[in-house]
């Protein structure tokens, strides 16, 4: 919380005794949000069969020394439509494209835009570090939904695949940071650690129209009398 520029509302929670092994600790979001939930439940029934609704998978679900499958066997065997890949490239209005071997400091200098994957090769570097490599095209304007990148000075520490509570940055609005239709942008002997396998913002579970959304209430003997009623 130190690092993070604004905080919203926050609460400590005090255990008023010993939480023993294999014990859980629950909140009660009110009688409210139970009753929404039992209606939801009760009335739910299956989206249609649709479009990438039926094929969604979480980018989560690809783990880190997962291959990562190239255009050409994309089109065979595609990923999920949300599933969106992102290289750390420094594209700017007059680099000319071509292709680039890929440096390791870039990580933790360089933006993080939208690429696909040309190749793939399984090899053990002079240090005897065994991965994949891959060569990567980034992707350009007439390729890419604005509104569902997002665009990073950093190396995402702020948008965690495995956060259960995902903030996602904003989408994109400078699009001088992807490359213009036409153009070719290649990177190669990318480590796979440096190519991150991301959701198109606002196509979790979450975001869906058919999603359970109601308030955590909070009841009024949680806070102290002397807040009450303050003028």
């Amino acid at each position: 919380m130190k690092s993070m520029n604004s905080v919203g509302l926050s609460m400590d929670f005090v255990a008023t005794r010993d939480v023993l092994p294999g014990e859980e600790v629950f909140l009660d979001y009110g009688k409210e949000w139970e009753m929404a939930w039992d209606d939801y439940v009760r009335d739910w029934t299956p989206p249609p069969t649709l479009g990438s609704e039926t094929s969604y998978a979480s980018a989560a679900t690809i783990r880190e020394n997962e291959p990562l499958r190239t255009i050409q066997e994309q089109s065979i065997d595609p990923y999920p439509d949300n599933i969106i890949f992102y290289c750390h490239y420094d594209y700017h209005p007059g680099l000319e494209g071509g292709e680039y071997r890929w440096e390791d400091s870039w990580a933790s200098e360089l933006r993080l835009i939208p690429c696909q994957i040309i190749t793939r090769e399984y090899r053990t570097t002079f240090v005897d570090t065994v991965g994949y490599y891959y060569s990567t095209i980034m992707l350009t304007m007439d390729q890419v939904d604005v509104s569902t990148v997002m665009i990073s000075n950093i190396d995402d520490t702020d948008y965690d695949d495995d956060d259960e509570v995902d903030t996602p940055p904003l989408p994109l609005s400078n699009n001088d940071a992807i490359p213009p239709r036409g153009t070719v942008h290649v990177l190669t002997d990318v480590p796979r650690w440096a190519i991150k396998v991301r959701d198109k913002l606002y196509s979790k579970d979450e975001y869906k129209v058919r999603s359970f959304r109601h308030e955590m209430m909070i009841p009024n003997d949680m806070f102290p009398e002397t807040w009450k009623n303050i003028l």
